[in-house]
């Protein structure tokens, strides 16, 4: 159950917090509680970095059966970042222990018993409950693992499962026991509308290009769209799914590690659902996107991008997307795209792509469902992309700015600054643009500020020197006057800050 997100929508509802809340509103000591948001966590675009990947635990967890975790220890077992807030997707079951840290700081209860008040009395789920915290109404399933060819079991002589630490180290990323008739229950409950708001449900299941919402990911099953989550420990697995077009639920509960659930889930859902409702209705391209790539280094004239679209689908759900692509008015070339992650999963509404500078580009997307039905070809507006160099009269200078011949850079210079509050500034029609900068160990950091409003703090900082690096992208669906604006902020002991270029994505003029 991913009930303590429910619980924060809850929460969100009743106006107690927001989800958009920086995290340090509620855990102020947090290092990075200014820049990471509820919604990160939610959404695992936090970069929080996943407490199960510590490299030493096994030894922690399953050295010692009998010990009791608190929180506090969990989050002493949390690595470095992985990246900057809301610039990646990365599932982490730090995001979950966070959350449910934040749930005790805005109302004062323990996890456990918000979760009981909430949603296991009031759904009568009689056969649920927090390990740890509550004892369960009846014994659990032990857990079996295959070690060597052999079934192991797991039992520490408690309760717990599959023993004492590895149930309270998962702690609110997944403590819970319960039966598939009351995960089915809740799925009903949950995703028929009885537990949030419809615009909390709404947020939920908007789900973004990695098939990931607030709490629940996307998948195509019994010929339809689902909805649902899934999970695990050591020697036990559960996968619940939601048919919102039929009302249904399926869920697969395994007291045994290393199976694939999910696979037998969709499997009884294909039997059961999929030639008694027919899809016959095509999907909609309903429109399509540009953004260039923030994470990525520009080589030579060649321009990271990427094309995103969003689709009204049908009850079975996309299955492929094609994608083609016209350069200079030329044929229409069809472009690799990728399949989902694993089977069920949703297919990735983007495709990558290496835009070349002097030149016109357009697009063209398809969608196939699931059962067949192929939607109509979607054309994008043809598009320019255009590097703008350092020294280009498009970009205005405070005074504190030099120009700097540099090897390594994209026009073979930089300008960089090293006064806090020195800015540089570009306007334009776009419809994206993008700062191409150095990262080093010396380098600062600079507010970005996007139409007069302040969009990032952008750190510079980096073990070695990386240069020519997308730091900063923003992107819009329609092609109208931006204004971009970057400032020196005080970085103590490592002040510079180096403008090398800036990327923009333009409509093509005829």
């Amino acid at each position: 159950m991913t009930s303590r997100n429910q619980a924060i929508l809850q929460l969100a509802d009743e106006g107690l917090l927001e989800v958009d809340d920086p995290l340090g509103r509620w855990l102020p000591d947090h290092p990075r509680g200014a820049t990471v948001t509820l919604r990160h966590l939610l959404a695992h675009t936090s970069g929080e970095a996943n407490y199960f990947t510590h490299p030493d635990y096994e030894r922690l967890v399953f050295g010692r059966p009998k010990h009791h975790w608190t929180s506090a220890e969990i989050m002493e077992l949390v690595g470095a970042p992985r990246f900057a807030p809301g610039t990646d997707y990365e599932y982490s079951n730090t995001n979950y222990v966070l959350l449910g840290l934040v749930l005790e700081a805005a109302t004062g209860e323990s996890v456990s018993s918000i979760i009981r008040q909430r949603f296991l009395d009031l759904l009568s789920l009689r056969e649920t409950s927090f390990q740890g915290e509550e004892v369960a109404p009846s014994e659990p399933a032990h857990a079996y693992l295959r070690l060597d060819g052999t079934w192991t079991g797991f039992d520490d002589g408690t309760s717990l499962r599959p023993h004492t630490s590895a149930a309270t180290v998962a702690w609110a990323a997944g403590a819970m026991v319960s039966s598939a008739r009351d995960l089915a229950t809740w799925a009903r409950a949950l995703y028929g509308g009885h537990v949030l708001s419809a615009e909390s449900l709404a947020q939920m299941v908007s789900f973004g290009e990695d098939g990931y919402g607030l709490g629940a990911k996307t998948y195509l099953m019994g010929g339809r769209t689902a909805w649902g989550h899934g999970g695990s420990l050591r020697g036990a697995e559960a996968t619940l799914r939601y048919l919102p077009s039929l009302d249904a639920a399926v869920v697969v509960l395994w007291n045994r590690g290393r199976v694939e659930s999910a696979d037998l889930a969709r499997q009884l859902a294909d039997i059961a659902f999929q030639a008694r409702y027919p899809d016959t209705t095509a999907p909609v391209i309903d429109a399509a996107s540009f953004a260039l790539r923030e994470g990525t280094t520009l080589e030579g004239r060649s321009i990271p991008a990427k094309l995103t679209w969003s689709t009204t689908e049908t009850e079975s759900g996309v299955g492929r997307y094609d994608v083609r692509l016209s350069v200079d008015g030329g044929a229409w070339q069809i472009l690799p795209t990728e399949g989902p992650e694993e089977p069920g999963e949703q297919v990735p509404r983007s495709v990558g792509l290496e835009l070349l500078r002097g030149h016109r580009y357009a697009f063209s997307v398809m969608a196939t469902d699931a059962a067949g039905n192929a939607s109509a070809w979607v054309d994008s507006p043809v598009i320019r992309a255009r590097i703008v160099q350092e020294k280009n009269a498009a970009i205005e200078w405070d005074a504190g700015w030099r120009f700097v011949a540099r090897t390594s850079a994209s026009g073979g210079g930089v300008a960089t600054a090293r006064v806090v509050g020195v800015g540089a500034s570009m306007s334009g029609e776009w419809l994206a643009v993008a700062w191409v900068s150095t990262r080093s160990p010396r380098s600062g950091a600079a507010r970005v500020t996007v139409d007069g409003v302040p969009a990032a703090r952008v750190d510079l900082l980096a073990t070695s020197a990386e240069p020519r690096r997308v730091v900063f992208s923003r992107s819009w669906s329609e092609a109208v006057d931006h204004e971009l604006t970057i400032r020196v902020l005080d970085s103590p002991d490592r002040p510079r800050v180096d403008l090398d270029a800036l990327v923009v994505l333009s409509l093509d003029s005829p």
